[in-house]
């Protein structure tokens, strides 16, 4: 995770920015005064080094030289050109506070991890650190230092602004894995089928048949007694003029309001089954000898 200390550039090597082991290479060791949180000039170790990213310099407390000594012995003038790997350690303690800080954690000169003691002289049990062997780690920080350098060079090609030296490289994102393939939606169960209502029985009972009703008979026509001229009107004569002049004289021998109206019935059954046929002439003089007669038998 980037820390904010890795945008206030110092003199110095700040153990927040280390993300990662770093193993650099001893140029320089050599004592210097420092001022002090109270303003007070006190002497300091100085380790001037060279690493991937250039030469740079760390304040060396006295815990790391000695873990340094228990590597390459304690003629620090015999350090320069040695590798150590040193690492960001939380447990560092200043005083009762433990913000953490750079540990030495150990070479790739050392064949195997070596244990060592530090007796502090006011505590009772000696500190144990136990130095790693970072031959594998160096060669790792060499690939990671290559791939650095590819993406910085990218980075710069693109006009994006180079990484920030010390710090985690970009976690790469790995691409998604793909979606498992969707299981289909169980077929839903058909829908239980209606009930079928069960018919009501019927009685046992044979069915009443139908009553039978009588035909029900026309009441019988008024029979006008007619003139023998009439029956012979009724026969199927052609409607000549002279059969137009019999059913006129027919007409008017009618001698009450009834039979008129039950002759011009008749002629009117006739002409519909085409049993007499008049012209319009004719069919207008029988018209007007109907009237002329109902108007006679009105007046009386």
């Amino acid at each position: 995770m980037p820390h904010f200390e890795e945008l206030y550039p110092s003199r110095f090597l700040k153990g927040v920015t280390l993300a990662r082991p770093l193993t650099i290479r001893i140029k320089e060791f050599r004592p210097e005064k420092l001022e002090d949180d109270k303003g007070a000039m006190v002497p300091k170790a100085i380790l001037a080094y060279v690493d991937r990213n250039g030469p740079g310099e760390m304040v060396c407390c006295k815990t790391n030289a000695a873990l340094i000594a228990a590597i390459y012995g304690p003629d620090y003038k015999t350090w320069v050109d040695k590798l150590i790997t040193v690492h960001f350690d939380p447990s560092v303690k200043f005083g009762n506070e433990k913000p953490g800080g750079i540990r030495v954690l150990g070479s790739p000169s050392l064949p195997e991890s070596l244990t060592v003691s530090i007796k502090r002289p006011r505590k009772k049990k000696p500190e144990v650190y136990i130095l790693q062997p970072t031959g594998a780690q160096a060669a790792a920080q060499a690939v990671a230092e290559k791939e650095q350098a590819a993406q910085a060079a990218a980075a710069e090609a693109l006009g994006n602004p180079a990484p920030v030296p010390g710090a985690a490289a970009p976690a790469v994102t790995p691409p998604p894995a793909p979606a498992p393939a969707a299981t289909p939606a169980p077929a839903a169960a058909p829908a239980q089928a209606a009930a079928v209502p069960t018919p009501v029985p019927t009685s046992a009972a044979a069915p009443t048949p139908p009553r039978e009703v009588p035909p029900i008979e026309p009441p019988p026509a008024t029979q006008q007694t007619l003139p023998g001229a009439a029956a012979a009107a009724t026969a199927q004569t052609p409607a000549g003029e002279d059969h137009i002049s019999t059913i006129c004289k027919e007409i008017f021998a009618i001698a009450d309001t009834a039979a008129l109206l039950a002759y011009r019935e008749q002629l009117q059954v006739k002409r519909e089954s085409g049993e007499l046929k008049l012209t319009k002439d004719q069919g207008q003089r029988v018209r007007q000898a109907l009237d002329g007669k109902k108007n006679s038998l009105e007046a009386k």
